[in-house]
C-alpha cells in the first residue's frame, strides 16, 4: 500500500504543479491581454488626437483659403467697378459738354432770329436755358445720382419715360445711319 500512497502523493503533487502552471499561464495571459488592451487604447487615443489635429489644421487652412479667395474676388470686382465707373464718368462728361454745346448753338440761333421773329427767339432761348440747366445737372451729379433720378422718373411717369426711350432710339438710329453714309 505504500506504493499506492506514494503514487497518489506524486500524482497530487503533479496535479498541483499542473494547476500552478495553468494559473501562471492564466495570469500571464491576463497580464498580456491587459498590456495589449492598454497599448491599443493608447494607440487609439494617439490616432484620435492626430485626426483631431489634422481636422483643425484643415479647417484653418480652408478658412484662410476662403478668406484669401474672397479678398481676391473683392479686389478684382473693385478694380472692375472702378474702371467701369471711370469710363461712365468720362462719357457723362462728354455727353454734358455736347448738350452744353447744343444749348449754346440754340442760343446763338435765337439771337439771329431776335430781329425777325422775337417770339420764336424767346422760345428757343427758354429751351436753350432748359437744355443748359440739364447739362449742368448731368455735370454736377454722380452716375449713381443720375441713375436714381432716371429710375425715379420712370416710376413717376412711365409713359413719358417710354416716349423718351423711343425718341432717343430714333435719334441714335438717325445718327448711325448718317455716319454710315459719310
Amino acid at each position: 500500500m505504500a506504493n499506492t500512497q506514494t503514487f497518489r502523493t506524486d500524482a497530487g503533487n503533479k496535479g498541483s504543479t499542473a494547476g500552478d502552471t495553468i494559473n501562471k499561464a492564466k495570469e500571464q495571459a491576463t497580464s498580456t491581454y491587459e498590456t495589449v488592451k492598454e497599448k491599443a487604447s493608447e494607440a487609439y487615443d494617439a490616432a484620435k488626437s492626430t485626426a483631431v489635429d489634422a481636422l483643425e489644421t484643415a479647417q484653418i487652412a480652408g478658412s484662410v483659403a476662403y478668406a484669401q479667395g474672397k479678398e481676391a474676388a473683392q479686389s478684382i470686382a473693385g478694380s472692375a467697378g472702378e474702371a467701369i465707373t471711370s469710363t461712365i464718368e468720362e462719357q457723362k462728361s462728354a455727353g454734358a459738354a455736347a448738350v452744353a454745346k447744343a444749348a449754346q448753338s440754340a442760343r446763338e440761333a435765337a439771337e439771329g432770329l431776335e430781329k425777325d421773329a422775337p417770339q420764336i427767339a424767346g422760345i428757343i432761348k427758354t429751351a436753350a436755358t432748359s437744355v443748359e440747366n440739364f447739362s449742368n445737372d448731368i455735370k454736377d451729379k454722380t452716375v449713381t445720382e443720375i441713375m436714381d433720378g432716371v429710375a425715379d422718373f420712370a416710376q413717376r411717369r412711365p409713359m413719358a419715360f417710354l416716349a423718351c426711350g423711343v425718341v432717343a432710339g430714333m435719334l441714335v438710329s438717325r445718327m448711325l445711319t448718317s455716319s454710315n453714309r459719310a
